[in-house]
């Protein structure tokens, strides 16, 4: 059951309210589409698929009345031959499966669309296409929102973010309306990947997964605006899902990735990457003072609940003076496994981490707030083999709260320079909106209470900014430099750690530290200026993630492609 208390985005009354304020398109709207598609210089042609193994021609005729709508004409739809149909705008192919109608499909054509036969387009759909080509011609994927379409109540949208190649092994998130370059599909030979009796969705995580491994991340392309309807549960399988990404990977060359169903729901994958051989060392550096129950108790669930086979564990004390916290930090040292460093100079949380650097042995380090609890054996190991992954930069984890609600599920950049934690105050349990809260997926940056980087990338950024970041905003600070290498940032759900959120050091809640916070924001938005160029790519512009909420954007924000950096901003919806 959804807790629209927290997902308002997926209360129907308020979608509702949302889509009569910003997501009818008007006569006015319409016409100024319709002037800028003949204004194109060129003419490109799509060819819709639909995705049924055995359509009647009443289907097909149904199917064809749906896209008479379209503000965009040059389409035409290629169906099994097994119906006589005179009609131009009908093209009959012979194929042994819908994977190999999709390839034939893909050569009378620029572009290749394919729907299940319940798709609903509105009629700027094909527009916005053709529009965005027009800016980026050389895309191989474009791909928009959707929601679910009951007789004349619309609900359950579907707010995608941009493309994520780690998100889409667990889900076949890009969904539809989905556009395929048919030189890409060509390329792609999708009918490898997918048996005959691939159920549709299936087939369309297929071809996704196909088409991008022969591109890039810059040419797929994801338009955030409902561009299609469902009147229909996708048809999918978790065992067909879990065999297509299995056989993926293995196509690529990517050596033995386990890929098995997700425990939160098992129609998604959990897909686990394997550790280096051997398996990489690790320093997990814990900042300290004071506090002996904190420290007590993440030291001893380190210590005991951490089944990785080769660790260190820096303590950095900073000027503890309670006694019985000093005794219990003098007690871990007999553990070898143990170093204690001392540092009395005023509290700089990025001058302590970066101090502890410096004497660290090991290939990966972990930063780890002292006021974290483990509660899996597995949690290094985890995290681990995704920080140790080529092309992964930073790894995070699932926080929560001593209730058990979430604290941290990836970090999110909004409107009016805020930066918020995505999803905070779900359950524990919930899967989240397509799995978010189920899944490993890319953000824009994760929590230092627990992050996992490779010593080699943390060194080559520098490290946390000890000088204009010395208390808060560091950890966020060091993703944005190491996502300006090319590397990813990924959250994962399957290290769930409880966070005492800022116990150790308190909340901003003097005048000082309100103060010094207020700084230190300044400070990074002025050295992250890009941030206020760009929207975040893992924040659909339609959504708005609040202190307490996941709510729709009032009005939604504009969307400019990352691609057109020195371009006018193209607005890919119509509010």
């Amino acid at each position: 059951m959804v807790n629209t208390n927290v997902f308002r985005i997926q209360d129907d009354q308020a979608y509702a309210s949302w889509i009569e304020e910003f997501d009818e398109i008007r006569d006015d709207q319409i016409k100024s589409i319709k002037c800028r598609v003949e204004s194109l210089s060129s003419t490109l042609r799509i060819a819709v698929v639909p995705l049924a193994a055995s359509a009647s021609s009443g289907e097909l005729i149904q199917f064809k009345r749906m896209l008479e709508s379209q503000i965009y004409p040059h389409w035409h739809i290629c169906f099994q031959d097994n119906i006589d149909l005179d009609d131009a705008s009908l093209v009959p192919c012979t194929a042994g499966s819908l994977a190999a109608l999709i390839s034939q499909a893909a050569l009378t054509a620029d572009f290749v669309l394919p729907l299940p036969l319940d798709a609903i387009l509105p009629p700027q759909a094909l527009a916005h296409f053709v529009l965005t080509l027009s800016e980026i011609p050389d895309a191989d994927i474009i791909y928009a929102d959707e929601d679910v379409l009951r007789g004349k109540i619309r609900s359950q949208p579907s707010f995608k973010t941009d493309w994520d190649p780690l998100l889409i092994l667990g889900s076949n998130f890009v969904g539809i309306p989905a556009l395929y370059r048919a030189q890409a599909i060509q390329r792609a030979q999708p009918e490898e990947l997918c048996e005959k009796a691939c159920a549709t969705d299936n087939l369309l995580h297929a071809l996704t997964l196909r088409v991008s491994s022969t591109s890039s991340s810059e040419r797929i392309l994801h338009i955030p605006s409902i561009l299609a309807h469902r009147s229909k549960l996708p048809e999918w399988s978790g065992d067909q899902a879990r065999h297509i990404v299995s056989s993926h990977l293995a196509s690529l060359g990517l050596g033995t990735i386990e890929v098995r169903p997700a425990p939160l729901d098992s129609k998604w994958n959990r897909v686990s990457f394997p550790l280096p051989t051997p398996a990489p060392s690790v320093s997990i550096i814990v900042p300290t003072r004071d506090r002996a129950d904190l420290i007590s108790a993440c030291v001893t669930g380190i210590l005991n609940r951490t089944d990785y086979p080769s660790f260190e564990l820096i303590i950095v004390d900073n000027g503890t003076k309670a006694p019985d916290a000093l005794a219990i930090i003098e007690s871990f040292k007999c553990d070898n496994r143990v170093r204690v460093l001392r540092d009395d100079r005023p509290f700089n949380y990025s001058r302590l981490n970066n101090y502890a650097v410096t004497t660290a042995r090991s290939d990966i380090l972990v930063l780890l707030n002292n006021d974290v609890e483990i509660l899996h054996d597995d949690w290094l190991t985890e995290l681990v083999s995704l920080a140790s992954y080529p092309g992964i930069g930073v790894a995070g984890t699932k926080l929560l709260y001593p209730d058990l609600r979430i604290q941290h599920a990836g970090v999110t950049f909004g409107p009016d320079s805020t930066i918020q934690h995505q999803m905070r105050l779900a359950s524990r349990n919930d899967p989240g909106p397509g799995g978010a809260l189920a899944l490993i997926r890319s953000v824009s940056a994760v929590t230092g209470a627990c992050l996992a980087i490779r010593r080699e990338i943390y060194i080559k950024v520098g490290g946390l900014n000890e000088e204009r970041l010395r208390v808060a905003y560091n950890d966020i600070d060091l993703c944005r430099k190491v996502a300006r290498l090319g590397l990813s940032i990924v959250w994962t759900p399957f290290v769930e750690l409880v966070h005492h959120e800022s116990i150790s050091r308190g909340q901003a809640s003097t005048p000082e530290k309100a103060g010094r916070d207020s700084a230190e924001s300044i400070a990074f938005w002025s050295m992250n200026r890009d941030l206020y160029e760009f929207p975040d790519p893992f924040h659909n512009p339609q959504i708005h993630f609040q202190n307490d909420c996941v709510d729709f954007a009032r009005p939604p924000r504009p969307h400019r492609f990352r691609h057109l950096r020195n371009q006018e901003r193209y607005v890919a919806f119509l509010y």
